[in-house]
């Protein structure tokens, strides 16, 4: 896959050697691997002669809360907005059971993970309860959002959605 890419893009280091031209604008690109869907997943897994495992990853997929600025510099908001938040939807409704809630900032796998951090629980009713608390019932929220992955928007109107049911 990767030599009929660099064979399209024209990208190469060494010409007399692979027969590729040289092409500046992409010679250091990064190899834009493909990111199929489900069913682009199953239509391959379904093709003879053709296998396809999953393996774990480190990939993470965050919802960053600015912390130095109110409302998420208080601890309490920024609890109300975990609990708001339908982590067990947005893995099986997005990532189709392919990923597992993180119970911290660093994933299962890597150094420094701790296993002994409770997990979020979602509980739209405290989150709810609390938004009202803290006086931030009917507020609006703004996030920027990266196109990177494609299933960040979906997951950003997963967690609209939910925030909105919480108020």
């Amino acid at each position: 896959l990767h030599e009929l890419w660099a064979r399209a893009q024209g990208t190469q280091l060494r010409e007399r050697e692979s027969r590729f031209r040289y092409t500046p604008t992409t010679c250091f690109e990064t190899f834009p691997f493909p990111f199929p869907d489900a069913a682009q997943t199953e239509a391959i897994a379904a093709a003879d002669g053709v296998k396809v495992e999953t393996y774990p990853s480190l990939l993470v997929t965050y919802l960053y809360l600015n912390n130095a600025k109110p409302p998420f510099d208080n601890p309490a908001a920024r609890k109300a907005m975990v609990s708001a938040v339908d982590r067990a939807g947005i893995i099986d409704g997005i990532m189709m059971g392919k990923a597992q809630p993180m119970n911290g900032p660093i994933p299962e796998g890597m150094w420094g993970y701790d296993a002994t951090l409770p997990a979020a629980e979602w509980n739209i009713d405290a989150a709810t309860s609390a938004f009202a608390d803290l006086g931030l019932a009917g507020q609006t929220l703004t996030f920027a959002l990266s196109d990177r992955d494609p299933a960040w928007n979906m997951i950003a109107l997963a967690v609209q959605a939910n925030l909105a049911q919480a108020g």
